[in-house]
């Protein structure tokens, strides 16, 4: 009979276990979000309202009452961006703080015969919390919780304009499916990017630390030959994420205008036929903007965050392996 051996601990884990901890900040940012996404809504609504109702009959008391209503809903739209946001800033400061604590606490209970030989690239890794806590700080990570609503959307623009919603219906999967061919791009070349990043940051701290080594033996010259050879390794993948990056920023755009060309032109056709009010038309817009809109605004900033958080994960992970002396308390 086989011993079951314990799988390695994942930085991942930790890293899920201390946002469980916030079910309060979760729970009021899913509220948020959903008050916020709603607002949008209301704001088609009533652009469909003033064009088809309140234009045509002069009903401009109407008017008044529908746009004072807007604008309520505007400013509960602005504080809850704004509560969303620190909410997230605060709570984001506490897990960095918590997840800080403890990788640095499991570095010190490493044992000495088991570090490794270039402590800089040890350092390094740890360093790889910077990565975790920007992607947990960014804006872009609103993102993820947009893009449920997008079927949302494309169900009121059906609802208001029938066959126009075809255009979102095929462009926002259009948009999914490229989100997730750029994602594997610039994943391989943003773990480059760390991996080499890492190395040239650990041989800054080795040779630092080992400065009269270096000169005693003469082998300042092939120090300075590998950090030149790290730092083209990390300008070459640096450049092919930037390159992915703007190729897919554009391609989300096209898509966006791609959309709105597509709902204008079928919207159109439609209140030729009397199937479409303009006003209807133009409510259609602007839910169209907020289909693909998360994709184009923050997407692809997105993705080279978790690229990066993804690399950096698999970095504390290496340290986790390491034989500790003593256990820490998570």
């Amino acid at each position: 009979m086989t011993e079951r051996t314990n799988p390695p601990p994942r930085a991942l884990n930790y890293v899920l276990k201390s946002i469980a901890r916030r079910k309060s900040m979760i729970r009021d940012a899913a509220v948020a979000t959903i008050v916020i996404n709603v607002i949008t809504l209301l704001m088609s609504m009533y652009t469909l309202q003033v064009y088809d109702r309140v234009i045509p009959r002069g009903g401009y008391d109407t008017l008044i009452v529908l746009t004072l209503g807007m604008a309520v809903a505007l400013i509960v739209d602005f504080i809850l961006r704004i509560s969303r946001s620190f909410m997230l800033d605060r709570e984001s400061a506490q897990i960095d703080a918590e997840l800080s604590e403890f990788f640095f606490s499991r570095l010190m209970a490493v044992g000495l015969d088991a570090r490794p030989s270039t402590v800089g690239t040890l350092a390094a890794q740890l360093r790889g919390l910077d990565n975790i806590r920007a992607m947990l700080t960014s804006a872009s990570f609103f993102v993820l919780a947009d893009l449920p609503f997008a079927l949302l959307f494309i169900a009121a623009i059906a609802a208001i304009g029938g066959f126009v919603a075809l255009v979102p219906l095929v462009v926002f999967p259009m948009s999914l499916a490229l989100a997730v061919l750029f994602s594997k791009n610039i994943r391989t070349d943003a773990a480059k990017v760390q991996i080499s990043g890492n190395r040239k940051n650990g041989l800054l701290v080795d040779s630092i630390s080992a400065a009269e080594t270096i000169r005693s033996i003469a082998a300042g010259p092939h120090m300075i030959e590998r950090w030149n050879g790290l730092v083209a390794e990390v300008q070459s993948s640096d450049q092919k994420v930037r390159r992915w990056s703007v190729i897919a920023a554009s391609s989300f755009a096209f898509l966006q205008q791609a959309s709105y060309v597509g709902i204008i032109v079928l919207g159109a056709f439609a209140v030729a036929d009397g199937k479409l009010t303009l006003g209807g038309l133009i409510a259609c817009t602007i839910l169209s903007s907020r289909v693909n809109g998360p994709l184009v605004a923050a997407l692809p900033n997105l993705i080279v965050q978790w690229s990066a958080s993804k690399t950096s994960l698999q970095a504390l992970d290496e340290i986790l392996r390491l034989r500790s002396d003593y256990p820490i308390a998570t």
